[in-house]
Order: C-alpha cells, then sequence, then structure tokens
C-alpha cells in the first residue's frame, strides 16, 4: 500500500448488488495499492446528488499533487439528453435524481489536472427510455475540444444488463472481470 493512492467507492444500485459491488471494489483498490485508511465508500445515506458532489471534492481535498486515485461507480443508468447527445446518466439512490454524464466529467478533469493517474470504472445497468442508443457522454465530456482531459486517464465502463446468474447479488459484470484479471 502507497499513502498516495485513493480510492472513491460509489455504489448506488439496489443494496444486494451494492454490498458485493462494493466489497469487490475494495479488493480491486487492494490490488492496486491503496491502503485502507485512503479508501472512502459513503453509504446510500451519503449519496444524494449534493453527497456525490461533496465526495468527489472531498477525494480532491485528500489528494496530493501527482498522487494516484480509483474511482468506481457502479448501479443503475438512465437515458437523458445532453447538449443534444442522447447520453448515460448515473442514477441516484432511492429516486433522489441523477447525475448527468457532463457534469461527472467535469468532477473527473478537475480530479485529474492533480492526479498522476486517474482510473474510474463505471458498472452499470441500463434504464430509462427517454432516447434511443445512447452515447458514452462521459468519454464525450472528457475529449471535447474545451476541456481536453490528460493522458493520465484510464476509463473503462459498462452499461450492460446482467445475466440471470449473477443477479442474485454478485454484482457487476465488469467488476468481477476486473478482479478476476488483477487477482
Amino acid at each position: 500500500p502507497r499513502a498516495s493512492n485513493h480510492a472513491l467507492i460509489l455504489t448506488l444500485g439496489n443494496p444486494s448488488s451494492s454490498r458485493q459491488d462494493g466489497s469487490n471494489a475494495t479488493a480491486i483498490a487492494h490490488l492496486m495499492g491503496v491502503p485502507d485508511a485512503n479508501i472512502r465508500q459513503p453509504g446510500p445515506d451519503a449519496l444524494s446528488l449534493d453527497g456525490l458532489r461533496q465526495a468527489m471534492v472531498d477525494l480532491d481535498a485528500r489528494m496530493g499533487d501527482k498522487d494516484r486515485a480509483f474511482i468506481y461507480l457502479s448501479g443503475d443508468s438512465s437515458r437523458q439528453v445532453e447538449d443534444g447527445h442522447c447520453s448515460t446518466a448515473v442514477v441516484l439512490p432511492a429516486a433522489q435524481g441523477v447525475i448527468g454524464s457532463k457534469e461527472l466529467a467535469a468532477h473527473l478533469r478537475t480530479l485529474a489536472r492533480r492526479a498522476d493517474k486517474l482510473f474510474i470504472l463505471i458498472d452499470t445497468r441500463p434504464g430509462g427510455t427517454d432516447c434511443p442508443a445512447p452515447e458514452d457522454g462521459i468519454a464525450r465530456s472528457l475529449n471535447d475540444s474545451k476541456g481536453r482531459s490528460a493522458a493520465n486517464i484510464l476509463y473503462l465502463t459498462a452499461t450492460q444488463k446482467t445475466p440471470p446468474p449473477l443477479a442474485d447479488g454478485q454484482g457487476g459484470l465488469v467488476t468481477q472481470a476486473l478482479l478476476a484479471c488483477l487477482d
């Protein structure tokens, strides 16, 4: 473990899969050298839109220049129109709204400016039908000409239905695959 490694684990889905996703994400963080003292996982009561924003601000405050961070987000996604594009948003627990990809990308860009490396893993299940065929708004927003992200970001995402064997609280498929790969 290195004091300069940090993790923010945001599990926004149903309690059963959130527990497993949180456990798997913590194991990934450990394999990446994040000490327990540097892993933050806000509880469901702290995951309102303001709570999610505060978690990003707190991570930024904890990080030193050129530290490394792992940000994990799981739960349900929704489709919405942002800046004329059909995009994927992340649904907050207890129907507290959504956080759009544009806002999430802005937080990530802020963190990337200070970080040596920033690894983002978003593993969501699809929902909502406000628009067809959403694109990855986070990737689009990270790479747009106004806020081009640095080369220090590794961004992995999957929005897919969990097959029946995994629907019983085993967590997200991509999370499981990455943990198995790193382990």
